[in-house]
């Protein structure tokens, strides 16, 4: 166990020297000295996959909260590697981090368009269009997660929530739309059954199922 944390560490502190000391070419004197001194296979990574040394660069400055020195390395990392999906969603979470959203969601975007089953990619694209108040796309994101992992209950809350507040949108506008509030029961409830006592499902479904009951008394009296 003790040698394994002591590879991982002179892998670690080799990626951090070699980030710092600026090299561009893995052919360059410097490289050569540090092969010397490194494991064979760690230089070999370093010359055929430089995007995974920025990105793990990048996942280091993050930890140390260094945003803008992590979105330099996660930026070069997809610059090495355009179709490195982890790379971009990295990149995004950075940005996100530096409440850069327009540029989170690009990178959000970019990961999910180069892995559609890449899950927090296209589950933070969705939480960030909720966030911004963007709910008809954050239910298209909510309803894309929960195709790749029907049985998540955060992502069927998180739809559920969605339809509440496009109903309440519709609202305020004077156009009602109860077919989100029935949607929204749906999803409340799959996600009490996938996940009894969920935080606030039962809540939300002791508010909705009221109000949809009491429109349907109003329904069958009208006709």
């Amino acid at each position: 166990m003790k040698k394994t944390k002591i590879i991982m560490s002179l892998f670690t502190a080799l990626i951090v020297i070699y980030m710092i000391i600026a090299v561009a070419s893995a052919q360059t004197e410097k490289v050569k000295i540090i092969s010397r001194v490194h494991p064979k296979y760690v230089i070999e990574e370093i010359r055929s996959s430089p995007h995974i040394l920025y990105f793990n660069v990048g996942k280091y400055y993050f930890k140390a909260g260094r945003l803008d020195d992590s979105i330099e390395m996660f930026s070069k990392a997809v610059e090495s590697d355009s179709d490195f999906a982890p790379g971009h969603y990295n990149l995004g979470v950075a940005y996100y981090e530096k409440k850069e959203f327009d540029s989170a969601m690009d990178e959000f975007r970019k990961a999910s368009e180069l892995d559609s089953s890449y899950i927090k990619a296209r589950n933070s694209l969705a939480m960030l269009h909720f966030e911004l108040g963007d709910f008809n796309s954050a239910a298209e994101g909510f309803l894309d997660v929960i195709e790749l992992d029907p049985e998540d209950p955060e992502a069927n809350f998180n739809l559920a929530q969605s339809y509440v507040m496009r109903f309440r949108k519709s609202e305020e506008s004077g156009s009602e739309d109860y077919t989100d509030l029935e949607h929204a029961l749906y999803y409340l409830k799959k996600a009490e059954q996938l996940q009894p006592g969920f935080p606030h499902a039962s809540d939300n479904i002791n508010i909705i199922q009221p109000i949809l009951d009491a429109r349907e008394v109003l329904i069958r009296q009208v006709n």
